[in-house]
């Protein structure tokens, strides 16, 4: 009797989630899309396509207009308390594609959750970086690639824009490369690639880049907090460095003995 019973219990479990599925596959993407941006008005979403399983839409919110956005869930995974897919995305200047992983728990429960991107490569101008530097930059050229082997995001945090900090965790670290970039007046300073890691002491980020072509290498650490934005980083130019960069860099930076230049800048948020 007890095996017939638990015979049926899984029969009764396995009927549930097929209906839930079901009615998550079925459901109208514009009804969630109406819920949400009557919860959040400064998100606009429009031409939407297809289902939750397969399909498209294009989502404009804050700097990011017009991203077009395509997604392809993978059921096998919800089997381990996953929703995971393949997301790309297309825009004027960020183009990519990562693999997405939430677990199901976000939805019925409180505990803490991680949104994980994996196998992501993406691409972007670095122009449209430069509002968000730590300190202000010229008229800057090029394009950027970013290599995502796994990120991890706190859901929760992102939020609540609370807790403790770091709220992305980059271990392994984000690799990058550029195109070759353009300063000022056409300056070309060569192409240079990196790495964007967390850093545990000092808590934050850290960044370091090079370029092997006109020797130039960027070291520094950036902390962030619910309050602000903390950076300090250092440039060390070498005898083979354009001289052009180097005066743009004395404008710019405090000049240190070692012949280098720090560039320490806070931000409130």
């Amino acid at each position: 009797m007890l095996q017939k019973a638990v015979l049926n219990l899984t029969f009764a479990a396995l009927f549930i989630l097929s209906l839930i599925i079901g009615l998550v596959a079925f459901l109208p993407l514009n009804v969630a899309a109406k819920h949400i941006q009557t919860i959040h008005p400064h998100v606009n979403i429009q031409s939407i396509k297809g289902s939750w399983l397969q399909g498209s839409l294009l989502l404009s919110w804050q700097q990011f207009n017009d991203v077009n956005l395509r997604w392809q869930l993978d059921l096998n995974h919800l089997w381990s308390g996953q929703l995971v897919g393949q997301v790309h995305i297309d825009q004027e200047v960020l183009k990519g594609s990562t693999q997405v992983s939430l677990p199901l728990s976000l939805f019925y429960n409180n505990t803490p959750a991680t949104l994980s991107l994996s196998g992501g490569q993406f691409t972007l101008d670095i122009a449209q970086l430069s509002p968000y530097a730590p300190y202000p930059l010229p008229a800057i050229n090029g394009q950027l690639t970013l290599f995502v082997e796994q990120l991890k995001l706190g859901v929760q945090k992102i939020v609540a824009q609370s807790g403790p900090f770091p709220i992305i965790d980059l271990q392994p670290p984000i690799r990058f490369s550029t195109t070759n970039v353009l300063v000022l007046d056409g300056l070309n300073i060569g192409h240079f690639s990196g790495q964007l890691s967390s850093s545990l002491n000092p808590l934050g980020y850290q960044l370091s880049i090079t370029n092997p072509s006109k020797p130039l290498m960027l070291t520094g650490h950036s902390l962030l907090t619910p309050q602000k934005i903390s950076s300090d980083y250092q440039v060390n130019p070498s005898q083979n460095t354009d001289p052009q960069l180097i005066k743009l860099l004395s404008l710019m930076g405090q000049k240190l003995k070692n012949g280098g230049y720090r560039f320490n800048t806070v931000y409130a948020i």
